[in-house]
């Protein structure tokens, strides 16, 4: 179980680097073309590599985690959650508005990167949004490994 709480950590790093990386890609290089609709093509690519991001999270947790009972599974990811929800609390008690603390939210925002590009372009942000967003990475991962566990043990 620590060893799928390891790597469920590190996907989520890797997945939330992976997100920023293409955002910024794509962001620079709609700012270099100057296109006259730069702001909808980058709130469509947000949507689209948010949804990307969730496919990752489910694609990674399938194919690098390790299954057991449906229990130990939910808990062999749920230090992805844990983290996402003390940053959470610490953001949340500096700042109870993302809007007027967007700097008080900073720690919670580089531990969940698959949330910027939503968050720069779409910006339908409040606090309770932001705290049931932290369940999603865990929930997706646990979400792999149910559906290997139930393959493996259909065939």
């Amino acid at each position: 179980m620590l060893k799928n709480n390891m790597i469920s950590l590190i996907i989520h790093i890797f997945v939330g680097f992976v997100t920023r990386f293409i955002y910024g890609s794509i962001l620079t290089f709609v700012a270099i073309t100057k296109n006259k609709n730069s702001g909808i093509i980058m709130s469509v690519m947000s949507i689209i590599i948010f949804v990307i991001s969730l496919a990752l999270y489910f694609i990674l947790g399938k194919r690098f985690l390790k299954e057991n009972s449906d229990l130990k599974n939910a808990f062999s990811v749920a230090m992805v959650a844990v983290i996402g929800i003390i940053s959470w609390i610490v953001s949340y008690n500096i700042s109870p508005k993302i809007s007027e603390g967007i700097m008080s939210w900073f720690f919670y925002f580089v531990y969940n990167m698959y949330l910027i590009p939503l968050r720069s372009h779409i910006g339908i942000f409040n606090p309770i949004i932001a705290m049931i967003l932290v369940f999603i990475p865990s929930l997706l991962m646990w979400s792999g490994i149910q559906f290997k566990t139930n393959l493996l043990h259909n065939k």
